[in-house]
């Protein structure tokens, strides 16, 4: 999508009597309609560059802007920046979850239109949704293979692998702003094993993304629950080991020299640790409002889960809205509340996972809820704006 532009912006000047000369100083004030967007070019970084002589200051200076109404459009708040001669644009942050974001995807690359903290599902689409390609996470700058999504918390930006072709993802998320403090959320923390066990540098409630950076064995790293033996490309987390500390065991063989991680600091939320699920059939609703603590993984510990890649021997949502685990289900966008399957019939009904306690709808956090600005370009194009302003300049 191409940005919005100067040449993009309409000016209707209000005229006389709201078009004044103001003496002795020789300063201009006067009545302006501005109007732009049309629904398909984005935000550019930085904000809307607005001419001084279309506002009509004759030697195209402006000294100051007031917003005096807004005709059109009502999701953005506008701001004059003085210094950079540009409207810039806000809007209040997104503070629930986000069920299936719809992302479009352009040469294997999307953005999130929140910033992430904690990302449940990522399922790539080819042409349709019948051409499903669910992704396993993985950390920040690299070439992920297929079936993988590499994340970067930062910027919300997810890259996909170039033989996946795809071309809009579905991506289930808890937004930064959940998060009363920022700060809440860790990216990426480098770490080193020692015997095979990495300690993270706070207890965690919920984990992301746990990757051996290097070794004889690195890349993805799947998820196994406390106390299970990893295998190869897998990481058990324990996120009470001794000491109130959240740890990570890697097959030895793998030989991992260094870890990076990405997770959610215990204090964020309500943690519900090794909470035992019973249902009363092969498929039935979690109680309360929970999200599994292991992202886009549910480990569990069944016997008849002897290891964590098995199709049979996973639970999965009966929907992808919440899935913890990518590919199993129908994707479709359902109810916020989580539904849990066993996929084999033999499969023990009691399952044990950690997990946290969120709420469904309304304010998660407290303490990040100022306007914040639009990212460039913003994901969404921008509506039909139309914008009364007071000028004054020369």
């Amino acid at each position: 999508m191409a940005d919005l532009v100067a040449a993009d912006v309409t000016y209707t000047e209000a005229g006389y009597p709201f078009r004044q000369l103001q003496e002795p100083l020789g300063r201009f004030s006067n009545k302006v309609t501005v109007t732009f967007g049309d629904g398909s070019k984005t935000y550019p970084a930085g904000g809307i560059p607005l001419v001084g002589n279309s506002l009509g200051m004759p030697v195209g200076i402006v000294e100051s802007i007031a917003i005096q109404d807004q005709t059109v459009g009502d999701r953005l708040d506008w701001y004059w920046d003085a210094t950079t001669g540009k409207l810039r644009a806000y809007k209040a942050p997104v503070n629930e979850p986000i069920v299936e974001e719809l992302v479009p995807v352009t040469a294997n690359v999307g953005v999130l239109k929140q910033l992430p903290c904690y990302v449940f599902m990522v399922c790539g689409l080819t042409a349709s949704d019948a051409a499903a390609v669910p992704c396993n996470p993985r950390r920040s700058g690299v070439v992920p293979n297929t079936t993988e999504v590499s994340i970067n918390f930062t910027t919300g930006t997810l890259t996909f692998a170039a033989a996946d072709n795809i071309v809009t993802a579905r991506v289930s998320y808890l937004p930064l702003a959940c998060l009363a403090k920022p700060s809440d959320l860790v990216i990426e923390e480098a770490g080193v094993p020692t015997s095979n066990v990495v300690t993270l540098a706070n207890q965690a409630c919920a984990v992301s993304v746990f990757e051996a950076v290097t070794g004889t064995v690195n890349g993805l790293n799947k998820f196994r629950e406390a106390g299970r033996t990893p295998l190869t490309h897998e990481v058990a987390i324990k996120f009470n080991d001794t000491g109130s500390t959240t740890t990570g065991t890697f097959l030895g063989t793998d030989v991992v020299l260094t870890t990076v991680c990405t997770y959610i600091k215990r204090a964020a939320f309500t943690f519900i640790n090794d909470t035992s699920i019973t249902l009363a059939s092969a498929a039935g609703p979690l109680p309360g409002s929970v999200i599994p603590a292991f992202g886009c993984y549910a480990p569990v510990t069944a016997a008849t889960a002897a290891t964590h890649t098995g199709a049979t021997k996973r639970i999965a949502l009966a929907n992808l809205a919440w899935s913890f685990t990518p590919g199993i289900g129908t994707l479709t966008t359902g109810a916020l509340g989580f539904q849990v399957a066993c996929k084999a019939a033999s499969a023990a009904t009691a399952v044990t996972f950690a997990c946290i306690a969120v709420p469904e709808v309304g304010p998660v956090g407290a303490g990040q809820l100022a306007l914040e600005e639009l990212r460039s370009p913003l994901i969404d194009p921008v509506p039909p704006q139309s914008l009364v302003l007071r000028v004054v300049g020369y």
